[in-house]
C-alpha cells in the first residue's frame, strides 16, 4: 500500500502539464492503482479477520484493523485528489492522520478486545485468560461477565485476575496515580466482595 501510494503520489506531482487525452488516461491508470491498492485492503482486512476467529483479539490485531481504515480513508482521499487537482492531498492526510490519531486514544480497546474475545469463547470454548488478565483497568467490566461462567476453572482465573488488580489499585494509593478507569475497576471489583 505504501509503494502504491508512492506511486500514485509521485504521478500526480509530476503529471501536470498534459494535453486532455493524457491527463484523463493518467488519471484512469492512477484511479486503477487505487482500486488494485484498495482491494489489497480488503484482502488484509479479510485475512485479519480470519486470523481474530482462529486464535482470539488483540491490540496488534485491533491496531492493524484501525490502520486498514487510516488506509481506507487515505484512498478515498487519493481518487479525491485524482479527479480535483485542487485538493490539497497532504493537508487531506493530515486531517486523516489527526482524526485517526484521536478516535484511537479515546476508544475503549481494552474493552472492545474482552468484548470479542468473550463472544469467541461463547461460540468456540477457547479462551486466553491470562492475556484478558493482563489488559488494563478499562476491561473490569467486561471481564466480570466471565465471573459467573459455566466453567470453574475460567471463572476462578477471572476472580483471581481481578483481586490481583485490586492489590495493585491499593498499592498505589497516591493522589497523583489516580484515574477513572481505576476508580471504576476499584468500585466494580469491591461490589463482587
Amino acid at each position: 500500500t505504501l509503494i502504491n501510494l508512492t506511486l500514485l503520489l509521485t504521478n500526480l506531482r509530476f503529471t501536470k502539464q498534459l494535453t486532455d487525452g493524457t491527463r484523463l488516461t493518467i488519471r484512469i491508470l492512477n484511479t486503477l492503482l487505487v482500486i488494485c491498492t484498495l482491494v489489497l485492503d480488503i484482502s488484509a482486512h479479510f485475512r485479519m479477520s480470519l486470523y481474530e476467529e482462529v486464535y482470539g483479539y488483540t491490540y496488534l490485531r485491533l491496531l492493524t484493523h484501525a490502520f486498514m481504515g487510516v488506509i481506507l480513508a487515505l484512498l478515498i482521499a487519493s481518487i479525491w485528489r485524482v479527479w480535483n487537482e485542487k485538493v490539497r492531498i497532504l493537508k487531506a492526510y493530515i486531517i486523516i492522520g489527526l482524526v485517526a490519531l484521536t478516535l484511537i486514544n479515546y476508544i475503549n480497546i481494552d474493552a472492545i478486545i474482552t468484548r470479542q474475545n468473550i463472544a469467541r469463547y461463547n461460540k468456540t470454548g477457547k479462551i486466553d485468560v491470562a492475556y484478558l488478565n493482563s489488559l488494563s483497568y478499562e476491561a473490569v467490566p467486561e471481564l466480570t461477565k466471565l465471573l459467573k461462567d459455566i466453567n470453574p476453572e475460567v471463572a476462578e482465573k477471572i476472580e483471581k485476575g481481578l483481586y490481583a488488580k485490586e492489590n495493585k489499585i491499593l498499592r498505589e494509593p497516591d493522589w497523583q496515580s489516580f484515574n477513572l478507569s481505576k476508580y471504576r475497576a476499584r468500585q466494580i471489583i469491591s461490589k463482587l466482595k
